[in-house]
């Protein structure tokens, strides 16, 4: 699943606008792509002993693989740093 904070997609349209050299360019905002499961890892350890009934368990495999997203325009000419996900994760739950 890709993922993006809000706040960084926010942060790429502010920069899009202050950065000169953006001008003309589009951009692609993503974290990357994670497993459910991973994620889920992230969520249970910080609230299942709240009594938060997280599943932590993958779905049958798809056999989908990663996504591959080329996102250096954002990083390279806005010089937008990525929120970390375990981050994005904590603050949205």
């Amino acid at each position: 699943m890709g993922i993006v904070d809000v706040r960084d997609v926010a942060m790429a349209h502010l920069l899009a606008m202050k950065v000169p050299d953006a001008k003309g360019h589009r951009f692609i905002t993503w974290n990357g792509s994670h497993w459910k499961a991973d994620m889920a890892k992230v969520l249970a350890e910080k609230y299942s002993s709240d009594g938060w009934p997280i599943v932590t368990e993958e779905g049958p495999d798809t056999g989908d693989t990663q996504s591959k997203v080329d996102v250096s325009p954002s990083t390279d000419l806005l010089g937008l740093k990525y929120t970390d996900l375990k981050d994005t994760l904590l603050d949205m739950a």
